[in-house]
């Protein structure tokens, strides 16, 4: 006897199905390791997970992912200061719904701070006229990016004077000049270190040594001149006589006179400026206080021959630089009227 389901049209045959579910995993959220500052590297403590995963990693700053940052460990640097890390783990295991635990966050990163020098450098010399320049040095760390300056005059901030150099006025003399520079860079607090504070002597006039041209002869007008000071001053003139100064004689021209005759004639050149600043005095070379004097030559007999004056290293006890007045083209010892040339 057999049975057949077509005699029974209206019965089905159905087979049972059950779906599996993805497994559960379970994992500590991430720690981070390390001080949160300038340059630390932050390291990442991945916890207990159950099974144990294969992990992938995302640092973040202030919650935005940091291109590249997707290894264990990560440098902080300058683009972190005022903001918090925070780093995510991923965690993948066949069978499993794949899990992200993400870590606390750190503390924002402060800035960084300097090692500094204890004292900046003042190059130049301390006196009226002069420039000084700060030398921030090279003991700082890191590098920074600029400096800045500020010049003080007895302890007061010098209005506009922010450069690295500063130019000495009369303003300073005799008061304590110092600079406080300033470094700057990126992700790290300014740090300033000053100079010491130095007292501004009196500035030193420089010229040149006058010339004198003319005729060394009874009755001949002389010229002197001494264009080159510096700064620019006010000159006046004393004539002298065998180193005696000649009443009235204070300008830049001299008539030779009865009295010049066989004497020894030369002339000084004092510089002044109205303000007090710079010393007054005929002329301040390497220490050593001159007086510009000049010599003469004569060319040959006769009356009225030319007077030559050089500006070479004269001193003033050197005896040097002397102008011999003569009569006939000649030095005269005694010089008296007969001597004079005949066409006087």
């Amino acid at each position: 006897m057999s049975t057949s389901l077509q005699a029974h049209p209206d019965v089905d045959v159905v087979r049972g199905a059950t779906t599996v579910a993805l497994g559960a995993m379970t994992g500590d959220k991430p720690i981070i390791v390390g001080t949160p500052a300038l340059g630390q590297t932050l390291q990442v403590g991945t916890g207990f997970w159950s099974p144990s995963p294969n992990f992938s990693l995302q640092w973040y700053r202030a919650g935005y992912p940091i291109a590249g940052a997707v290894d264990y460990t990560y440098v902080v640097t300058t683009d972190d200061v005022g903001k918090a890390i925070t780093v995510s783990q991923t965690s993948t295991v066949a069978g499993y719904q794949t899990l992200t635990r993400l870590s606390d966050p750190t503390l924002a990163i402060p800035e960084g701070t300097f090692t500094k020098p204890s004292i900046v450098a003042v190059t130049g010399t301390l006196a009226v006229g002069n420039t000084v320049t700060a030398e921030p040095g090279s003991a700082w760390s890191p590098s920074p990016d600029s400096f800045s300056y500020q010049w003080f005059r007895d302890g007061s901030p010098v209005v506009g004077s922010t450069a690295s150099s500063y130019a000495l006025s009369a303003d300073d003399q005799g008061h304590l000049i110092k600079v406080t520079v300033t470094a700057h860079k990126a992700g790290y607090t300014d740090a300033s270190v000053d100079s010491g504070a130095d007292t501004v002597a009196k500035g030193l006039l420089n010229g040149t040594k006058p010339t004198i041209s003319g005729s060394g002869v009874f009755g001949e007008t002389l010229q002197a001149s001494s264009p080159a000071w510096s700064p620019v001053a006010n000159l006046s003139w004393q004539w002298l006589r065998n180193g005696d100064a000649i009443t009235g004689a204070t300008g830049t021209n001299y008539r030779l006179g009865v009295d010049d005759i066989g004497a020894t004639v030369r002339v000084a050149v004092t510089a002044t400026l109205p303000a007090p600043e710079l010393r007054s005095g005929r002329h301040h070379c390497s220490g050593e206080l001159h007086r510009f004097e000049c010599h003469h030559r004569f060319g040959g007999p006769g009356c009225g021959e030319h007077l030559e004056c050089r500006s070479g290293g004269l001193d003033a006890d050197s005896g040097s630089g002397e102008l011999h007045v003569v009569a006939g083209g000649h030095p005269d010892p005694g010089g008296d009227l007969d001597q004079l040339c005949p066409h006087r």
